[in-house]
């Protein structure tokens, strides 16, 4: 059985790190947050409670792996991406399915969710190396780009700042894509690519975005976190900052504390490891297994 470990790094700070690949975990929208979401090879979606560790409602309703979770906090719901090809939207209000969304030819394995003044739409990566933008409230898709890479899409994250989409792969590559009224649906726009980053030697499984910096964070399967600045002019990028000190795939990233100087990553190798940005330096880690 797979578990889930909590970790309070300081005192004010608690992080969720997951030691299961296909185990994505969010935090629920409420007045008192004390709930977690989770999505896991065993088809269902779980709000499990924090202090007690009892699961208060399961989702059932995926016919295959949970791959990915995505709390749309603005909406009070949910979108899930499965193996099963579809995208569900969960109403957190009721915890009720709301809408099923169909279209990708394979599995779905990131979302991520365009909201400002021009869009409000749901974007989804699969591994049938496409890209689709979905209006929730009609359930319908608007826009879909095909072959953004060479491989299956491992993950997405839009970044209000710039306004841009980037793209993780299992081809090894990262790319930016500049976003051109994705949101005029009856109009034959296109998303461009404005920077082609390679350099990881193993599938990227997880960016970020550090606001203070500019800096796109990544890590891979090849065992490392590597750093890309969205300030170099180049369209094509390769060169970059590299921390090395796990000994198997890093799967997953977070940001925390004040101007984002710390950085926590996980790894299939059963630890969690703490790191100073200023100084690239690995401040502790955690094995979050004997």
């Amino acid at each position: 059985m797979k578990k889930m470990k909590l970790f309070k790094i300081v005192d004010t700070t608690k992080i969720d790190i997951i030691n299961n690949y296909w185990f994505r975990i969010k935090q629920r929208p409420t007045s008192s947050p004390t709930c977690i979401i989770s999505g896991a090879a065993d088809w269902k979606i779980k709000i499990e409670n924090l202090e007690t560790g009892m699961c208060i409602e399961t989702f059932d309703e995926h016919t295959s792996t949970v791959y990915c979770i995505l709390l749309i906090e603005t909406r009070q719901e949910l979108a899930s991406g499965s193996r099963d090809f579809n995208i569900k939207i969960w109403n957190l209000t009721n915890n009720k399915c709301k809408k099923t969304l169909r279209g990708h030819t394979q599995g779905v394995y990131c979302l991520t969710f365009i909201c400002d003044e021009s869009s409000n739409l749901l974007v989804s990566g699969s591994a049938d190396q496409t890209i689709k933008f979905w209006n929730i409230d009609r359930g319908e898709c608007v826009k879909t780009f095909f072959n953004v890479h060479q491989r299956l899409i491992s993950c997405l994250l839009f970044i209000p700042e710039i306004k841009c989409l980037v793209s993780g792969s299992y081809d090894r590559s990262i790319k930016v894509w500049s976003l051109f009224d994705v949101s005029k649906e009856n109009e034959a726009h296109h998303i461009e690519c404005v920077k082609h980053i390679r350099g990881h030697l193993g599938y990227v499984s997880f960016v970020l975005f550090n606001s203070c910096t500019y800096e796109l964070i990544s890590c891979s399967g090849d065992k490392t976190i590597r750093f890309w600045s969205l300030l170099d002019d180049r369209k094509d990028i390769e060169g970059a900052r590299v921390l090395k000190s796990h000994m198997d795939d890093v799967v997953s990233l977070i940001l925390i504390g004040p101007s984002n100087k710390t950085l926590v990553s996980g790894s299939f190798d059963k630890t969690i490891k703490i790191w100073d940005l200023p100084k690239s330096k690995l401040n502790l880690f955690y094995m979050t297994s004997k």
